[in-house]
This record gives structure tokens, C-alpha cells and sequence, in this order.
């Protein structure tokens, strides 16, 4: 009798144990998004409008999804926002987020970009508003460009109307070699 309690209670630990280390195995970062996956690595999303001429491209080294499957929050990213007629704007930073409901991106982390008119642009985090198609931020930035720098608090660009706002505190400096007069 005492054999056969123990065999039953080494085939029930065996039996728990197996299930256990069934549960724990990484989920793949290879199946598709649909199938609700929480954790998937080099990710790449692309959108726009295309009546304005406009595309946006973020990848992420590492992106976890939603349970719903709306939002996806990625690190160590990547945006572009291109034009039809070939400006862009790109930025890196450590976390982005992307709402497929609404269409906006928030980007985030020590922000560093790039226009494709040679300016640079530095901030802590940015939204990307999908639906109409601008950036905008109320923290600190810094533009470096050709022939001047600009700080101040707050940006908006819009680059379908080619509009560039930093919005408060702003401090401008020209290079001398292009102010003539």
C-alpha cells in the first residue's frame, strides 16, 4: 500500500512539474500581433494620408501590446514623417507609444532628430498627431539649424503647411556670417 501512495504522489509531482515548465516557456516573438502576442522585437508600423502627400514609418527594437490590441508601447525607436515632396523629419528615442484608436504617437526618452533641411531638434517627448498631421510638445526644446539655434518651451510643426512654432521663453541666435546688412 505505502508503494502505491508513493508512485501516485511521484506521478502527480511529474505530472505538475511538466505542466509548470510548459507555462514558462517564452512566448515567440515571431506569431503574428493578432494572435495576441504581449511581446514582439523589431517592429516596424507604417501610416499616413495619402491625399496630403504624407508617410510615417516608427520601428521599435522591442514593442508589448495592449490586451485589446490598440496600443503598442515600443523602446529604442525610430519615427520618419516624409513628405511627397521628399522633406522628412526624423526622430530617435527610448519609448514610443502608438494608439490605433486615435491615431496618435507619443515619443519619449532624450528625443533627438533631424529635418531633412538640416536642422537637429532635441526634447524629452513629442506627440505625433495622426489625424491632422503634426508634432507637437510643451517641454523644453533646442533647434540647431544652418544659421541659427532656437530654445524655448513648447513646439509645434506642422510640415504639410511647413509651419514651425516654438511656442514660449524663446531664445534665438543667428550665426553672423548670414546676417548682412
Amino acid at each position: 500500500m505505502a508503494g502505491i501512495a508513493l508512485l501516485l504522489l511521484v506521478a502527480t509531482l511529474y505530472i505538475f512539474g511538466a505542466q509548470e515548465s510548459i507555462e514558462e516557456e517564452p512566448k515567440s516573438t515571431d506569431t503574428v500581433m493578432e494572435k495576441g502576442v504581449d511581446l514582439m522585437e523589431n517592429i516596424s508600423f507604417t501610416g499616413g494620408d495619402p491625399d496630403k502627400g504624407e508617410k510615417w514609418v516608427l520601428n521599435a527594437k522591442k514593442v508589448r501590446v495592449s490586451d485589446d490590441q490598440t496600443v503598442y508601447s515600443g523602446i529604442d525607436f525610430g519615427f520618419k514623417l516624409e513628405r511627397r515632396d521628399g522633406t522628412h523629419i526624423e526622430l530617435q528615442g527610448d519609448k514610443a507609444n502608438y494608439d490605433g484608436n486615435t491615431g496618435e504617437i507619443f515619443l519619449q526618452g532624450g528625443l533627438k532628430g533631424q529635418t531633412s533641411k538640416g536642422y537637429r531638434i532635441v526634447t524629452d517627448h513629442l506627440v505625433y498627431k495622426g489625424e491632422n498631421g503634426y508634432l507637437v510638445t510643451d517641454a523644453p526644446v533646442k533647434i540647431f539649424g544652418p544659421f541659427l539655434s532656437v530654445s524655448g518651451q513648447g513646439l509645434y510643426f506642422n510640415p504639410e503647411e511647413e509651419i514651425l512654432r516654438v511656442l514660449s521663453e524663446v531664445t534665438t541666435l543667428i550665426d553672423r556670417k548670414w546676417v548682412t546688412l
